[in-house]
């Protein structure tokens, strides 16, 4: 079905996702696994590293890895939308939860939205 309007790269704008559309930013997703044992100190530093996060308007997803009963947190996964890679690492390393210790390890992935709202 072709579109009425607009050259065809913009034409086509309605099968990409909110944040495809909004303009010269990458998604990267933050795969952050914690050190065994620490849930404690993920706990004592929760409230911090929410506020952290609200506070950068960064975020598009996100929330803890759990065991599989969903009882203990086991890490993060958030989805941030920023300029570059750089910016992705900046904020990262400024994250209560990293500055507290609590990862073993962080992989930080450019990611696309494909499919979901």
């Amino acid at each position: 079905m072709a579109c009425a309007g607009p050259p065809a790269a913009a034409c086509c704008r309605h099968f990409l996702s909110p944040l495809q559309r909004a303009g010269p930013s990458m998604l990267y997703a933050l795969i952050c696994i914690d050190k065994p044992d620490s849930e404690a100190l993920r706990l004592a530093n929760r409230d911090a590293h929410l506020a952290y996060w609200g506070e950068t308007g960064k975020v598009k997803l996100g929330g803890p890895f759990t065991d599989d009963a969903a009882e203990h947190m086991e890490g993060s996964f958030l989805v941030i939308d920023v300029a570059d890679r750089a910016e992705a690492e900046h904020l990262q390393a400024e994250d209560p939860y990293q500055t507290a210790g609590l990862f073993a390890r962080v992989d930080i992935r450019a990611w696309k939205w494909l499919l979901g709202a």
